[in-house]
């Protein structure tokens, strides 16, 4: 947990326990900054406001054991499920708050409609790419060692079946929305961007040809992890992909190899 989650949960801590005291509704951002130790500052840098610290608590008061954000990924599990029986424009809402255990006014304060449920998954992808970038940057020594890491992360991606349909769905359903359209091409600008950096190191390292263009690769290793995620979904039951993924990482490598 970093410094910032910390001091967020020692707020929320704190603010539970001034809300069961006498002191109630009473308390000022003051009274919980000092409690806290923290300046002003800091507080309105996670809440803006004490009413949107108290509605953050409430949010998850119909299940105690859950913060809003335990909340939003409760929902977000549960409509993933929904989702892969029935495909986002089938997904009915007042049957995902029946799955949470939460009325449909609570769900709605969360999200509004299937839509706002597929950006916040993209969202979230794209915040856990920047993060395993960050975490290959760090233990990968060479270009070839972090070209193989992010294959495996695509293939394992997919190796999900409800993340397969989820992916399918998205797709399908950035036709009809902007939102998500946008997300969609952020996750893949993201991800084209940090392979064209693998390709151009791996060219500094000379281990890939230095006559390749960068962006061209890039974007072709991006579209053959599309291609694999269709095909994962049009055969879910075939073995052909398990007996292909051992050759999916070298095909790559070896077309950007530098063979002089």
């Amino acid at each position: 947990m970093d410094k910032h989650e910390m001091i967020k949960n020692r707020i929320i801590a704190v603010a539970k326990e001034v809300l069961i005291s006498e002191e109630g509704n009473s308390f000022t951002v003051a009274d919980i900054c000092k409690k806290c130790k923290i300046s002003k500052n800091t507080f309105y840098k996670h809440f803006s406001s004490k009413e949107e610290l108290i509605k953050y608590l409430n949010n998850g008061a119909e299940h105690p054991e859950y913060g809003a954000e335990n909340m939003t990924e409760l929902i977000i599990e549960n409509a993933k499920k929904l989702v892969f029986e029935k495909g986002f424009d089938n997904l009915d809402m007042n049957e995902l708050a029946a799955m949470v255990g939460i009325k449909r006014t609570t769900l709605y304060s969360y999200f509004s409609s299937s839509a706002e449920i597929a950006q916040y998954i993209l969202s979230n992808e794209l915040k856990k790419r920047e993060i395993f970038e960050q975490i290959v940057d760090g233990s990968c020594k060479d270009s070839i060692e972090r070209l193989n890491s992010y294959i495996d992360y695509q293939l394992k991606l997919i190796d999900n079946e409800q993340i397969t349909r989820l992916i399918i769905e998205m797709i399908a359903k950035a036709s009809k929305n902007e939102n998500i359209k946008n997300r969609l091409i952020g996750i893949e600008s993201f991800t084209t961007n940090n392979l064209m950096e693998f390709i151009e190191c791996g060219k500094e390292e000379q281990v890939f040809d230095s006559s390749l263009d960068s962006k061209i690769n890039a974007s072709l290793i991006y579209m053959l992890s599309y291609g694999i995620t269709i095909y994962r979904y049009l055969h879910p039951n075939s073995d052909t992909l398990e007996k292909l993924k051992p050759y999916i990482s070298s095909f790559i490598i070896n077309g950007l190899k530098n063979n002089e």
